[in-house]
């Protein structure tokens, strides 16, 4: 809700839960590409190898999943947060 004379940047009641739900969205998003274009050219760089295991995926990974798990309990209220 808004007073008068006073302006706020985030209009309407959800405006604040909206904008933080697409950051949450859009840095799960960026995580995702970032990891697929350094398992590539991890891939070229260390050619042959059969099997991948990285610090730097499992970190990513975690914190995707702390994403993915914010963004359910944003948008369905369903959640530990």
């Amino acid at each position: 809700m808004q007073k008068e004379g006073k302006e706020t940047l985030v209009k309407g009641e959800h405006g604040a839960k909206n904008f933080g739900v697409t950051l949450i969205a859009l840095g799960v998003v960026s995580l995702v590409v970032a990891c697929i274009q350094y398992w590539q050219l991890d891939k070229k760089l260390h050619f042959g190898r059969k099997w991948y295991t990285n610090l730097t995926f499992v970190s990513a990974g975690l914190i995707g999943l702390l994403g993915l798990v914010s963004l359910v309990n944003l948008i369905f209220k369903i959640g530990p947060f």
